[in-house]
Order: C-alpha cells, then structure tokens, then sequence
C-alpha cells in the first residue's frame, strides 16, 4: 500500500510539473538557485552596512521624527546591547 502511495504521490508532481503554472515553478526554482550565492551575499553585505548605523536610525525615530507622545520616555538600545540582553540569560550560571 505504501510503495503505491508514493508512486502515487510521484506521478502527481509529475504530472503537475508538466502544466504551465508547474513549468513557471520550475523555471523560479532554477533562478533562485542560480542567484543563491549573490543574494546570500548581498544580504550579508547590507546587514553588515547597516548594523552600525541602527542605533542612530533608532534614535532618529524617537527623539525627532515626532513618533512617539509627549510626555513618554522610551529606552533606546543599542543593537550590541540588545543582543548582549537577549544571549545574557541564555549563558550558564557559573
């Protein structure tokens, strides 16, 4: 019963891979695979490109963009501190 499920199962990707909405998927798939690397790059790129400068943007947007209500004080934090607050109770007790 299983193996017929399976050839099942295989005869119907085949069969949808073989429709027009199934080649479109095909031909996204063989593009993703292609630009992998480069966009996997890029992104770290910008990642690396922006890190620094968040902590300004943070401050931007809550000292002067008007964004936040007279009257309320909010913490800002910056990412290394953010991320020191979230590993912090993760590390053993020693």
């Amino acid at each position: 019963m299983e193996s017929q499920t399976t050839s099942s199962l295989e005869d119907s990707t085949r069969e949808l891979l073989d429709t027009p909405g199934g080649q479109i998927l095909a031909s996204l798939r063989l593009h993703l695979r292609k630009r992998l690397a480069a966009m996997a790059a890029l992104f770290i790129l910008g990642f690396l490109l922006a890190f620094p400068f968040a902590g300004d943007l943070i401050s931007w947007m809550v000292e002067d963009s008007g964004f936040v209500p007279d009257g309320t004080d909010v913490v800002v934090l910056s990412p290394v501190e953010l991320l020191v607050k979230l590993v912090k109770p993760t590390l053993p007790v020693i």
